[in-house]
């Protein structure tokens, strides 16, 4: 379908929805003609992958489904919805992934995990990022959809974000020197279907126990958003149900993997901005370890 006829398909529905069309044609033709473009002068690959980034922001933004307020809200406030959300995304994802990843192909393409060594690096790492999404408001996703939202203050957030993913590309092989026990995957060592078991009843453990103490804070769960009648309205602008983030965002990363081969991994995009970065102002970013490997 041509972009003049997404247009004017969009222009004959737009009455009623409570749509700013202009707004809403101009970004939907900006994605597809990018698209093309990239298709062009790439591959399909990348102008498909291009298209998927844009549902994703979509999804990020109307459902307001960031991961670092989930939790904020649970430590605070003892409200767990947004973290029962995430439970149910990271669910419904590893229902397809699991599989497909220990099997490793699909259609001729060669699917892998990201996987890496569990050890003191990790453990560091983690503390390390979740001060950092306190103290910047944000996780990955969160900081981007929330500058795509027009937070001017999610800017400041954004640069250290980046600035600080090229400075871990400097030194992430000291890291990975520090002691561990190696790389596992529950899908490779457990196979598929035991994997998938675990992750399963790890996840329901999770999203019983945030409930559970949800209740003995306020007697019940916290309603969510109710969905009214108007669910194209709802659909085109948003607020979206919590429900509906969770089931975009794992088709969101499913797509990414069929068409990549890897998961989707939002903060890997910062170190390789930042290496783009100080490479066109002269630093020699392609000579650092980190971008010499095979996969970067």
């Amino acid at each position: 379908m041509s972009v003049a006829a997404v247009t004017a398909s969009m222009s004959a529905a737009a009455p009623g929805t409570g749509v700013d069309r202009g707004p809403a044609l101009t970004i939907l033709a900006t994605f597809l003609l990018g698209a093309m473009a990239i298709t062009d002068l790439i591959t399909f690959t990348q102008g498909a992958l291009f298209l998927v980034g844009g549902v994703s922001g979509v999804a990020l933004y109307h459902a307001s489904f960031g991961f670092t307020g989930g939790w904020r809200r649970m430590v605070m406030e003892r409200r767990s919805a947004a973290l029962r959300a995430q439970m149910l995304m990271v669910g419904i994802a590893a229902i397809v992934m699991i599989p497909l990843v220990t099997e490793g192909r699909i259609f001729g393409q060669i699917l892998v995990g990201a996987s890496g060594p569990i050890g003191v690096s990790v453990a560091l790492g983690a503390a390390m990022f979740g001060f950092g999404m306190q103290l910047g408001g944000g996780c990955g996703s969160g900081t981007l959809f929330a500058v795509g939202g027009g937070s001017a203050r999610m800017l400041v957030t954004l640069f250290f974000f980046i600035l600080g993913s090229l400075l871990a590309t400097a030194h992430l092989p000291w890291w990975l020197t520090l002691p561990n026990i190696g790389e596992y995957s529950l899908g490779a060592n457990l196979g598929a279907f035991g994997g998938l078991a675990v992750t399963l009843a790890g996840l329901a453990a999770v999203a019983f126990l945030v409930a559970r103490i949800e209740i003995a804070r306020h007697g019940s769960l916290e309603k969510t958003r109710a969905v009214g009648a108007q669910r194209l309205d709802r659909l085109l602008h948003g607020p979206w149900p919590l429900i509906w983030g969770a089931f975009a965002l794992a088709a969101v990363n499913i797509a990414t993997l069929l068409l990549s081969g890897h998961p989707w991994s939002i903060t890997f995009a910062f170190g390789l901005w930042g290496a783009k970065a100080a490479q066109a102002l002269g630093v020699a970013v392609e000579t650092w370890q980190f971008w010499t490997w095979p996969g970067q």
